[in-house]
Parts: C-alpha cells; sequence; structure tokens
C-alpha cells in the first residue's frame, strides 16, 4: 500500500502512544535508580550508566534515590546499617568494588538530599581545611565503590556521599570532572585523585576521615583542579 501524508497522519492519529514515546526520546528526560525496581527505572548505577552510554544522545542525566547502593552491583546490607542519615562509617565493599566511566561525555549523577542548617561540621579543626564550606544538606545517597573516570568529559558527580576500601573517585587522562555538593569520607585510601592531564572543579564538598596521605591529591604537569567552599583533611597539589 502506497502510503501518502494523508494516510500516514491517519495511521499515527489512530496510534496513540506514538506521542508518548516520541516526546520521551526526543527530550533528555532523566533515568532514576532506586532499590524498589517498581519506583525506579534500575536498581544498580551500573546499569543506568550502561545504558546511559548506549543512549548517550539520549541519557544526560541519572538520579539516584534515598539508600546505600554498591558499585558495581548491589549487595546485601547488614541489618545494623542505617540508611540515609550519613554520620556514622558505613561497611566497606570488597576492593575491586568500583566503577569504571571511560570514554563517556556529557553525564550528571545526582543523588538525593534534604536540607539542613545550622549544622557544624563533625571534624577537628585543627587537621582541617576549610575554605568557606557551609553545611546546608544533609546526603540520603551513599555510594559505596570508587569512581574511575578514564578519557570523559563533562561529567558532573552531585549531592552523594561516596566511601570506598580503595580511593573515593579518581580522574584521569584527559577527563574533565565536576564534583559539587559531596561527601567523600571514610575511603581507605584518597579521597580524590586528579592526575594525567585531567582537570577538575571541587565545589561545597567534604573531603574528611580519609586513611591515605591525601584527602585530595592533584598530581602532574598538565592537571588542573580548581577548588571552592571545600572541609577537606590534607591537600597535596
Amino acid at each position: 500500500m502506497f502510503l501518502d501524508h494523508r494516510t500516514l497522519c491517519t495511521i499515527l492519529s489512530t496510534y496513540k502512544p506514538w506521542l508518548s514515546l516520541a516526546v520521551w526520546s526526543s527530550k533528555h528526560q532523566p533515568v532514576f535508580v532506586r532499590q524498589n525496581s517498581h519506583t525506579g527505572d534500575f536498581r544498580t548505577i551500573a546499569a543506568a550508566v550502561h545504558y546511559a552510554t548506549k543512549y548517550s544522545y539520549r541519557v544526560h542525566h541519572i538520579v539516584i534515590g534515598v539508600g546505600i547502593f554498591w558499585l558495581p552491583d548491589e549487595m546485601p546490607l547488614p541489618p545494623s546499617t542505617s540508611i540515609g542519615t550519613g554520620t556514622s562509617p558505613l561497611p566497606s565493599p570488597s576492593p575491586s568494588s568500583g566503577l569504571t566511566l571511560d570514554n563517556i561525555h556529557n553525564l550528571t549523577i545526582t543523588g538525593t538530599t534534604i536540607p539542613q542548617k545550622d549544622r557544624d561540621v563533625d571534624c577537628d579543626s585543627s587537621s582541617m581545611t576549610s575554605l568557606g564550606y557551609s553545611p546546608e544538606k544533609m546526603w540520603q545517597t551513599t555510594v559505596l565503590g570508587q569512581w574511575d573516570i578514564k578519557s570523559s568529559r563533562n561529567i558532573t558527580l552531585k549531592d552523594l556521599r561516596i566511601q570506598s576500601s580503595i580511593c573515593g573517585v579518581r580522574i584521569l587522562y584527559d577527563s574533565k570532572v565536576d564534583i559539587i555538593s559531596c561527601c567523600i569520607c571514610n575511603c581507605k585510601k584518597k579521597g580524590i585523585v586528579v592526575r594525567g592531564g585531567a582537570s577538575g572543579l571541587i565545589r561545597n564538598c567534604r573531603i574528611v576521615n580519609n586513611a591515605g596521605f591525601a584527602g585530595l591529591l592533584c598530581h602532574g604537569e598538565a592537571t588542573r583542579c580548581r577548588i571552592e567552599n571545600i572541609v577537606s583533611f590534607k591537600i597535596h597539589v
């Protein structure tokens, strides 16, 4: 059957779902990661990142809900662990736990927070470097595992509490990454590493209680790191 514009319009008008699908596919709609699969698009961060990589022309934003998420996959939580408060150390994942973002561009990953007012920073002021930091949020999304970001541009991590049995976030190989309003704490090594010609913006973050020799390490001749409004234990440049 030959389809001219009149026949095609008739067919499309009789198939109602096409309009919502066309709007969704043409706009940059966020995808959601939630522990309850009935209220989110994915249950793991790794699955959401894989999907965003496959459909990079459409997905530029991943929103992570309330809870504790393991990299690369979910693992069962001990019964005694509280979710969402972000006030006590959490169990560390295995040493190999981590997620690599390699050659991924234009992706924002955000967690869930609630406002908090006039709450003191719970750290020893004698060992911390404070650059205008003022706590305004309490993190409700905790990610356990190391983020490795390689050869990726315009990546943003926002409103996440990150804890790892290795480093918290490594920005490597000419990557360009913004870390905004995050708490990188209780890592077994360094909190944030920027090296290999990468560039990073770190704003409104807490980088505390990490066991490595530096909470924030910026290393390399072509490496750039801009720091605004943070609290950090040991900055090495």
